[in-house]
């Protein structure tokens, strides 16, 4: 949310209480669920600090979900790797968050599904990934890690289309909890196979077997 100054190191730390609980009701509540009011009492701030902080119900998980991402982004960012390398270790990360977090994963994914196009849901889980997986085939071309006859647009649509349909899988029981890390890491791989370099196969051939 938008701030006339920079936060405090208190208003830092309730701010990530907040977001956290947040996070916490949506798993355990669903959207419908998940009230103000309860969630300025597990967070420990005054009703009126919620609102006057954060806005509305559906800013507050915007938020959450963002700071969310943020964090795996970085963490992603921070390993230096790039090309397919990088994405390869981006669907670690995810797929470890969503093992760890299965119900708020679940009902994030919801309320995409549900999402009308302009939502702002659709803008954080949907279009941001479509316009990151572009520039990651971008640099995999660069790199020589793909030929250079590919639709850059239509591969980075695949990316997108491939790990969500192995969420929604997950999510409809077909891929179990102990698969799903190896098929969600292998989607952007088989996506990427028909369109990568010989040295590319090479050195991912173990992964897409």
């Amino acid at each position: 949310m938008p701030q006339s100054k920079p936060l405090t190191a208190r208003q830092l730390q309730q701010q990530s209480r907040v977001l956290e609980c947040t996070r916490e009701l949506l798993a355990e509540q669903g959207y419908e669920g998940l009230q103000m009011r309860v969630l300025a009492e597990r967070a420990g701030v005054a009703l009126m600090t919620l609102y006057n902080r954060f806005g509305n119900k559906d800013d507050l998980i915007l938020l959450a979900l963002r700071d969310l991402l943020a964090g795996l982004a970085q963490r992603a960012n921070a390993s230096g790797k790039q090309g397919i390398a990088f994405a390869v270790l981006n669907a670690e990360i995810i797929a470890d968050q969503i093992l760890e977090t299965p119900r708020y994963a679940k009902a994030m994914a919801l309320m995409l599904f549900n999402g009308q196009p302009e939502s702002p849901i659709v803008r954080a889980l949907l279009v941001n990934n479509f316009e990151q997986s572009q520039a990651a085939v971008a640099q995999m071309l660069e790199r020589g890690e793909l030929t250079r006859k590919v639709d850059s647009a239509l591969l980075a649509r695949g990316l997108s289309v491939a790990g969500w349909s192995t969420i929604l899988l997950w999510m409809k029981g077909l891929i179990p909890d102990r698969q799903f890390k190896k098929e969600y890491t292998r989607a952007p791989l088989m996506v990427l196979m028909p369109a990568m370099s010989e040295q590319a196969l090479k050195r991912y051939a173990k992964a897409l077997r």
